[in-house]
């Protein structure tokens, strides 16, 4: 029965003080669940009378009532902690609905899920509606002597002998006129969304205090001089927190952290590795600068895009229209378009690369006032060639510059250590932090926070938890999802917080590894879903929306829809088009549950239909992601002699674009591929495509270095195979060079001088003084009647065979020049005398530099001139 409320509102909460004493007393028997639901561990919300109302301390002695009939005032206002007000205003009341009979006339209170969700204000902060229910709710039971009810959806109440049964409600309570709470989903909702409840991207760091502190202290010395050019590498197991503990230095670093008074933020260029793409030359590196550049390519950087514009263009000429060969947007600063050759030469040109891409670095650190902070994730994974530029950026630098990596637990021999190695013998400062699981009192302070209840409240879960997980970050999150989608952990609304069963979570089987433990979870996704996560797995940890749209239209699958599904159940984020997992495990577990012959299937497939729109399109990244695809697949996937043949050329092309792109590397293993679908009749059958796949292998295991048996394998094919000199010359001439880089020049000049041989163009096998004389005087001869303005317009060799003998020469010049220094004019002579005859070659500048020194040693200094 209800009966007017209280004359004054200081009596009201009283009314109020002595309810939540008189529950205090009862203990907990509400559902008889363990851990989570006894009376005494009740958490911050039993503490006090005023967080009884919600997450902010709400204070209910300024509600504004009409003391007669106990009715809200039009305006209810509550006052919040920090002294603020929010007013609701509330319709004319209207009779709710009743159901039963007589005296037990029952008024209910209709909640939606919006009206219950979380506010934007802070971890504990809650949104008007879901105090007003809170408030609500106490009311009904405080002027009613019953308990308040709140429906699900689509329930309509009966009549029932429960002492529980709720009943009428005040007038002036029903005026809070909510709709239907949808779900026991939406409760959760309601107290934090659960697929965000335990975000690791969102989650507060836990247990990092002192690697954090001595990260910032490494980089506050490093930008501001103390210890010159440094860098910082996470070390540590998958799953661990490196990402999330490189995030807060990233975050303390953009809000101007160590950076003066003024407080300027960093500059900060993120990319990741991945394992998938490895196939794609500096891959993180190239998108970190893309990144950047696209972010200065918008409106309200103008200025500053310009002022970057002017110094590249001045600093590098023509040559900043190579950069955008690897940075797309690169071309909305600059404009024009991209100018990289893949005839420049190998060798040449990966040094050129580097040396380009160390120059934008600079001119970037330049145009800003602030540190700018290179951050590349996942380093397990870097290819050969972005150690190389990592290496030679940090012996460079000479800016406010911090580079920023993590990594896995890898072997001491990995490329990543013997580079950090190197630039610390040549005096750069490296810092390397490795991490171990977080402690138990950590995962404690974890699941409190993430639950708003007290540490003393949840550390029987969180002993359960930390058992299971060993302390792994991810693992902790991981396990508190799956709790929540069981129903072991679980909001109660009557008791405003988060309950759980402790026995049942215990005795929870569970399996020791990350990996395992998310393959589980995986497995119980519609099968859609699953094979969407699958196909998607293929392409590493992250991909671009617009890549799965072509995937999708030209491979007729349905892959957005379930994709979407799967960012609705935590397991993908979508954020600036791109699809990506929330981790790298859930990747790998979403790869490896995929059927070993279904993953050979989809590879491939997606591959040759991506390869569809590369050619279509004319575009050369997503042909070389295309190819890579089916090079995973592996030869036993293709059906037919033509789909080999196929697949071997769409490997030629995508190594031409690496070699291109200075990542002798990548073309190595794309060459590798497609020598991988040919077999030895290919010689007969397919013999053009077969000797380019050959000397390609052959050019990038000579320049890569430490490929020497291949280099061997190859090279015999070749000359076994080759149907004349002309076509045995590429592998004769790496033959030449391999020599004279092991240093063994002796056995350099006889193979050189048998070619040239072949070729027709002799070297006397003894060089005396007078020989000498002779080749110097015909070379004059030759040279008369030549302007030094008509050497610089002189024709361009057409004649393959003299072009050849040039390249055969300028390598046994330089081994002649340590062995016999006495006979290396010869070579440098007959360098010119070809040059003169047949035309300019890339080395006839060398031969003329050669020959002025030569003529300039023997007293004539102006004709050496």
């Amino acid at each position: 029965p209800f009966s007017p409320g209280p004359s004054k509102p200081e009596d009201l909460q009283a009314m109020l003080n002595s309810f939540l004493e008189d529950e205090e007393n009862k203990g907990g028997d509400e559902d008889g669940e363990k851990g989570g639901d006894q009376r005494e561990d009740d958490g911050p919300l039993a503490e006090s009378p005023e967080m009884m109302l919600g997450s902010e301390d709400i204070w209910v002695n300024n509600s504004l009532f009409d003391q007669t009939t106990a009715t809200l005032d039009e305006d209810l206002k509550l006052e919040t902690e920090g002294g603020g007000y929010f007013t609701d205003c509330f319709e004319p009341w209207q009779p709710s609905e009743k159901v039963g009979q007589g005296p037990e006339q029952i008024d209910y209170l209709n909640v939606s899920l919006a009206e219950l969700s979380m506010g934007n204000g802070g971890d504990n902060q809650v949104d008007v509606s879901t105090q007003m229910v809170s408030l609500g709710l106490v009311f009904v039971e405080l002027f009613s002597g019953g308990k308040g009810c709140i429906l699900p959806n689509s329930v309509k109440p009966g009549p029932s002998n429960d002492r529980d049964t709720p009943v009428a409600a005040p007038p002036a309570f029903s005026q809070l006129n909510m709709l239907n709470l949808a779900s026991a989903t939406d409760i959760i909702d309601s107290l934090g969304e659960n697929d965000e409840l335990f975000d690791e991207t969102s989650a507060k760091l836990f247990g990092r205090d002192a690697e954090l502190a001595y990260l910032k202290d490494v980089y506050l010395r490093s930008i501001s001089n103390e210890i010159g050019q440094s860098c910082a590498i996470i070390e540590g197991p998958s799953g661990i927190g490196k990402t999330k503990l490189s995030q807060e230095l990233v975050q303390y670093a953009m809000k101007g952290g160590g950076n003066g008074k003024d407080r300027k933020g960093c500059i900060v260029l993120s990319g990741k590795f991945d394992q998938v793409q490895q196939a794609q030359p500096f891959s993180a590196v190239a998108s970190a600068f893309n990144n950047y550049c696209g972010w200065l390519s918008s409106a309200e950087n103008a200025s500053l895009a310009e002022r970057v514009s002017n110094a590249l263009k001045q600093a590098l000429g023509r040559e900043v229209h190579v950069i955008a060969k690897l940075v797309p947007d690169l071309s909305k600063i600059v404009g024009g378009k991209a100018d990289l050759h893949e005839n420049d030469g190998g060798g040449d040109v990966q040094k050129r690369l580097r040396y380009l891409l160390c120059q934008f670095i600079e001119i970037i650190c330049r145009s800003h006032d602030s540190p700018v902070i290179l951050w590349l994730d996942d380093l397990q994974w870097v290819d050969s060639a972005s150690i190389a530029l990592i290496h030679q950026i940090l012996l460079v630098s000479r800016y406010n510059f911090f580079l920023l990596g993590s990594c896995r637990e890898t072997k001491s021999d990995h490329p990543l250590w013997n580079m950090i190695d190197s630039v610390s013998g040549f005096g750069a400062t490296t810092a390397r932090i490795k991490l171990d699981f977080i402690d138990r009192e950590s995962v404690n302070s974890l699941i409190s926070q993430k639950l708003k209840l007290l540490p003393r409240v949840t550390r029987p879960l969180a002993d359960i938890v930390y058992h299971k997980t060993k302390g792994c970050p991810f693992f902790v999150q991981q396990l508190m999802m799956e709790l929540c989608k069981e129903g072991l952990l679980r909001p109660s609304l009557a008791r405003r917080r988060w309950v759980w069963e402790e026995e049942k979570i215990f005795e929870r089987g569970l399996p020791d590894d990350v990996v395992e433990f998310m393959t589980n979870s995986l497995n119980r996704l519609p099968i859609e879903v699953l094979s969407a996560l699958g196909i998607l797995s293929c392409f590493g940890a992250s991909s671009d929306c617009s890549l799965i749209e072509k995937l999708q239209n030209e491979a007729g699958l349905s892959l957005s829809g379930p994709l979407d599904t799967a960012v609705a159940e935590g397991y993908l984020n979508k954020k600036d088009g791109m699809y990506c997992f929330v981790h790298d495990r859930v990747q790998e577990s979403a790869y490896n549950a995929m059927d070993p012959n279904f993953r050979c299937l989809c590879h491939f497939n997606c591959g040759m239909a991506l390869c569809t729109v590369a050619k279509r399109d004319i575009d050369d990244s997503l042909l070389l992601i295309a190819v890579g695809q089916m090079n995973l697949a592996g030869p036993t996937a293709t059906s037919s002699s033509e789909q080999r043949l196929k697949v071997a050329n769409l490997n030629l092309s995508a190594a031409k674009i690496a070699m291109g792109m200075s990542d002798l590397f990548s073309a190595y293993w794309f060459f590798d591929n497609g020598i991988s679908h040919l077999n030895n009749r290919d010689w007969e059958d397919n013999y053009e495509l077969t000797l380019a796949l050959h000397n390609g292998l052959a050019e990038c295991a000579a320049i890569n270095g430490g490929e020497h048996t291949s280099l061997e394998i190859v090279s015999e094919m070749v000359l076994h195979y080759a149907r004349c000199l002309e076509d045995k010359l590429n592998v004769l001439l790496i033959k030449l060079r391999v020599l004279v880089q092991k240093s063994n020049l002796p056995a350099a000049i006889e193979h050189g001088l048998d070619v040239l041989s072949q070729l027709g163009e002799i070297i006397p096998d003894e060089i005396t003084p007078d020989v000498v004389s002779s080749y110097l005087g015909n070379t004059k001869v030759m040279l008369e009647n030549i302007s030094d303005e008509d050497l610089i317009n002189y024709k361009v060799i057409r004649d393959q065979k003299k072009e050849v003998a040039i390249e055969f020469l300028a390598p046994i010049s330089d081994a002649k020049f340590l062995v016999a220094p006495s006979d290396q004019p010869v070579i440098v002579l007959k360098m010119v005398q070809l040059s003169l005859e047949a035309g300019m070659s890339p080395l006839s500048p060398v031969a003329f530099a050669l020959y002025g020194s030569f003529v300039a040693s023997m007293g004539d200094i102006r004709e050496g001139e």
